[in-house]
């Protein structure tokens, strides 16, 4: 960006900034979608990150964030430095560190401090393997499968994505990772 912040974007996303005289000073983005920041420390500015549901404060740090309009929850990773994380209603505000995640719950606000990473929050970025913890909701495999893999999984009875999984770890093809689904 113009600031010499660097930004990876997934892909279904946006991101909008203004080149205003006075934007430099202030650094305001606006994401729909997910991306990945490493955000140049500025003292003198910090850099604000506007989502359909939260914002963001930063200084310098590198973290993924998570905002898709479509999903029930936001999703914050740091992997450098910190990041102050703040619902839309601004009633609260996590500051989220280095190896922590933060989770907005869109239907009642609620902002969630974990004290690991989320994951596979990195993957799409990283082309790591995907691994999954275990008892996850098959929608959130399915959707971590499609974003990874640039799939389109369709699941013709839609009552069984509430279901909870475990699956073993090591899997790093779609066909393998979806056989062991559909042996469940």
């Amino acid at each position: 960006l113009f600031d010499g912040t660097k930004v990876s974007l997934n892909e279904d996303t946006e991101l909008v900034f203004q080149m205003e005289s006075d934007q430099e000073r202030k650094r305001i983005v606006y994401l729909v979608g997910e991306a990945y920041f490493e955000v140049k420390d500025t003292a003198e500015s910090p850099f604000i990150i506007h989502s359909q549901g939260a914002k963001l404060m930063v200084l310098g740090t590198a973290f993924n964030y998570r905002s898709y309009p479509h999903e029930e929850r936001e999703e914050l990773t740091v992997d450098q430095g910190q990041v102050s994380f703040t619902g839309k209603s601004e009633q609260a505000t996590i500051v989220v560190n280095q190896g922590e995640s933060g989770v907005l719950f869109r239907d009642n606000g609620l902002l969630r401090r974990l004290d690991k990473k989320i994951p596979n929050a990195t993957n799409w970025k990283t082309k790591e393997p995907l691994s999954f913890a275990a008892d996850m909701l098959l929608r959130d495999i399915i959707r971590s499968l499609n974003r990874h893999f640039d799939a389109q999984i369709i699941v013709s009875e839609p009552g069984i994505l509430n279901c909870h999984l475990s699956l073993p770890a090591g899997a790093k093809e779609l066909e393998e990772i979806l056989s062991m689904i559909t042996s469940v």
